[in-house]
């Protein structure tokens, strides 16, 4: 994700994104990743050119954007029922604690 935004925007643009992963669950492929609030559709952008994924190919599916990363967990609860890796996105410039 990180090279993703640096290669669309650039090392400036990928600070003012400040893209995130707040956890991965190797087993079920699912992740959480936040970037700030008024970032979101760089975000966006920046995931859809993942094509590798700690050394393997793959990519990144967005399954859902919320405030908080705890309202994001309450109603997404990222589960992989198809194999297929997949992240939600927060658009949130906080402390990622739900806050």
């Amino acid at each position: 994700i990180e090279r993703s935004v640096i290669h669309l925007f650039g090392e400036q643009g990928y600070s003012e994104i400040n893209p995130r992963v707040i956890e991965f669950d190797y087993g079920s492929q699912t992740g959480i990743a936040k970037c700030a609030r008024n970032s979101l559709e760089q975000f966006k952008a920046s995931i859809a050119l993942v094509s590798n994924i700690f050394g393997t190919p793959g990519a990144v599916r967005l399954t859902g954007v919320c405030a908080t990363i705890l309202r994001l967990k309450r109603k997404n609860k990222t589960g992989s029922k198809n194999g297929k890796r997949k992240f939600a996105a927060n658009g949130n410039g906080g402390n990622g604690n739900g806050d």
